[in-house]
């Protein structure tokens, strides 16, 4: 018989966890206000934080509709007011959001990686303004970003709720239902 020996006890790794840094979340704040027709598009940095309800309290605040990649399904749930649905399938790629990017003045991609690779289908359908708060340890700037930068989604999305909230916009019904 083999010996075998007892493993020390698992410890998970230091996770180092940002949140927005004040004047990134200035730019990001000014582009939000003036905004007409947000869109949140949600990835796995979403899941990984634990930010499923700060993500719809933000989409609340922000008068948003919430669009997801595939492999991240899962980051609000399809009851939610306003979940759009998964960008694209294993059928294709979803019209309604491709037109919800299409019709959008601002995108607010959030716990997404840039060098993922259903981000390509994102990118080409968003609008010009574009704001990206990743989730790795690095700092990568997102190509075609007005503000790009690496936070904790849950710290970066309690953030917004908080400096927003007093100025919940009225929705625009129509936008999510056109």
């Amino acid at each position: 018989r083999a010996r075998v020996e007892s493993a020390a006890p698992y410890r998970p790794m230091a996770r180092h966890s940002p949140g927005l840094d004040p004047a990134i979340a200035e730019n990001i704040l000014d582009l939000l206000r003036t905004a007409k027709r947000p869109v949140i598009v949600a990835g796995k940095g979403v899941l990984a934080s634990s930010a499923q309800e700060e993500l719809a309290q933000a989409a609340e605040t922000l008068a948003a509709p919430v669009i997801f990649p595939y492999d991240a399904i899962g980051v609000m749930s399809y009851h939610r007011r306003w979940c759009a649905g998964a960008i694209s399938t294993p059928m294709g790629v979803n019209p309604f959001c491709v037109k919800l990017m299409r019709d959008s003045d601002l995108l607010l991609g959030i716990g997404l990686r840039p060098d993922a690779w259903n981000l390509e289908v994102i990118l080409r359908n968003a609008p010009p303004k574009i704001v990206f708060i990743g989730f790795d340890d690095e700092q990568i700037r997102q190509e075609g970003a007005m503000v790009s930068c690496v936070a904790d989604a849950r710290l970066a999305l309690q953030e917004i709720i908080r400096r927003l909230a007093p100025q919940s916009r009225t929705a625009d019904e129509a936008f999510l239902h056109e």
